[in-house]
């Protein structure tokens, strides 16, 4: 009982941050320019696993090659949620089967963002279409050994090579 009322909340923490991450949102980490955007982002209460409501703003495909967590430190696990505004995410540092088939967890490496995928954009389809049927949404999931208080993202979008820096944290955590 208690994880549904966790994944119910996550759900509309996920569609109401993808509202305040438009173009004109006052986020100084979130370049309105980047075609990989990002939206409301969950961690657990040790703040070693985060998911992170990712998307595309542009025209093109993204294509993530890897990612890091706080000083260039390889996590421990990395994937990608493919699920839809109904199930929305799920924070977990444990991917068993059962939660691997319900929310469609994906090694990164398999998955390529489609077009117009940002939170914003599906919050607008999701608004417009309420059977949310083909709306598509990527929820990043990074698990570490020690708490996040960033991940780096490098991804291909249109044959170009970018970085994209999330901050999760305020304060970064030293690692030895």
């Amino acid at each position: 009982m208690k994880k549904i009322f966790f994944l119910i909340i996550l759900t509309v923490g996920v569609l109401l941050g993808a509202c305040t991450n438009d173009d004109t949102h006052s986020d100084p980490g979130q370049d309105p320019h980047s075609p990989l955007q990002y939206g409301t982002i969950g961690s657990l209460d040790s703040e070693k696993g985060v998911v992170i409501a990712i998307g595309t703003k542009g025209s093109e495909k993204i294509k993530i090659d890897d990612v890091s967590v706080n000083n260039d430190k390889q996590p421990k696990t990395v994937k990608m949620q493919v699920s839809d505004p109904r199930k929305g995410f799920i924070i977990t540092d444990t991917f068993d089967k059962k939660i691997k088939s319900k929310y469609g967890v994906k090694n990164v490496k398999e998955v390529t963002l489609q077009p117009h995928t940002s939170p914003q954009k599906q919050l607008e389809r999701s608004n417009k279409d309420h059977s949310n049927e083909n709306i598509v949404s990527y929820g990043l999931s990074v698990v570490h050994d020690k708490p996040i208080h960033k991940v780096m993202i490098d991804y291909r979008y249109s044959e170009e090579s970018f970085e994209k820096t999330i901050q999760i944290k305020e304060m970064p955590i030293r690692e030895k």
